[in-house]
């Protein structure tokens, strides 16, 4: 009886260490891997994200330094970019708050277009202008 009690134990160990914690926000999934937090798009891994940083858009292209985050609860939010191109901004998440919470809370205000946690984009190969150092 032991040795079933053990076989099981490994089989469950195995299977629960291979696990990924998965977040889906909209249409978009994140998955946790080896203590990492990457984006999936079609079912394909792609870049790692940084979790305490979320890209925001807002209806009507509003600046979301006129948001009252602590209308949601939220206490830690910065906004730490200019608008960027498209009336886009990037939030920084601070302290203890949970990033993918705030998404969702944010995902679920009708104020935000749209929500997407930033990724870590990776350069593809090194540019070969004289100007650029």
């Amino acid at each position: 009886m032991s040795v079933k009690i053990l076989i099981i134990l490994f089989f469950s160990f195995n299977f629960l260490v291979g696990q990924s914690e998965i977040f889906k926000l909209n249409e978009r999934e994140y998955k946790k891997i080896d203590g990492k937090w990457y984006n999936y798009i079609s079912g394909q891994k792609g870049d790692q994200i940084g979790p305490n940083r979320i890209i925001v858009k807002m209806i009507n292209e509003s600046n979301p330094n006129l948001f009252n985050f602590y209308d949601l609860g939220l206490e830690n939010i910065e906004v730490a970019s200019y608008r960027m191109l498209g009336g886009y901004y990037l939030l920084k998440i601070q302290g203890s708050d949970d990033p993918f919470k705030v998404a969702t809370l944010l995902s679920n205000n009708s104020n935000f277009e749209y929500i997407e946690f930033d990724a870590l984009g990776k350069y593809l190969d090194t540019p070969n202008d004289p100007h650029i150092q």
